[in-house]
Formats: structure tokens, sequence, C-alpha cells
């Protein structure tokens, strides 16, 4: 397993000169995060709908994707309905696009672009 580390800013005062000063406290947790986050750079990466890390299992939950200088979105929730939005166009609404195992079954690529845009990011969330 990989270790969490987290950098906190804290304010103290010097014992030797009372002047107030900035330190990084830095904490390393074995902890496994609520979510993880990938940034694709390629298409060469084949996607998993979950992740066995360690012990903890994470499934994909979110995917961002870029294009023509605008960020789409897809949601899978725990029913593995896909929910698609597009803020400019569907607002705070969110289409819901089917089922993910069927809607890979019909397009192999179906995850890795939408609407034109390119997968940019993914999110995994434990389970």
């Amino acid at each position: 397993w990989f270790k969490v580390l987290c950098y906190q800013n804290l304010s103290v005062k010097c014992d030797i000169c009372n002047h107030n000063t900035t330190i990084r406290q830095l904490t390393i947790s074995n902890r496994s995060p609520y979510f993880i986050t990938f940034n694709i750079y390629t298409g060469s990466v084949k996607l998993k709908l979950s992740l066995d890390i360690g012990e903890q299992k994470y499934n994909l939950y979110g995917l961002i994707y870029f294009g023509s200088n605008h960020f789409v979105s897809r949601i899978i929730d725990t029913e593995g309905n896909v929910w698609y939005n597009d803020d400019y166009y569907t607002k705070t609404m969110c289409i819901n696009k089917g089922k993910i195992m069927k809607l890979q079954e019909e397009n192999s690529k179906y995850l890795y672009k939408a609407k034109g845009r390119k997968l940019c990011i993914v999110i995994y969330v434990k389970c």
C-alpha cells in the first residue's frame, strides 16, 4: 500500500525570540484514502471498473473529459447507471445514458470519449 502524505501550515511562536513564524507539519498515514484520482494523458490506458489496491477495493465513479475549451463529465452510480453532465447544455441536470456494462458492450471505447472530448481524469471511490 502507499502512504498518504499531508502537509499543514502551522503558526508557532519561537521559544527563544518570541517571533511568530510558520512551519510546515508533515503527517504520514497508512490509512487508505476515500478516493483516488488519476490524470489520463494518453489513449493507451486500459480502464477498469474496479481496482484492488492492497486489501482495499475502489470502484470507478467519475470521469472528466476535456476538449474545445470545455469540460463534461460522467458519473457511474452504485447501480451501474451512467449519468452524463455538460453544464452548458444540461445545467444542473444529469442525463441517464444507461447501464455501464451495456454501454461498454456496444462500444469498447465508450469510457474514453464523450461528445468528442477526450478523457482526462478518472475518479475511483473506496467501497
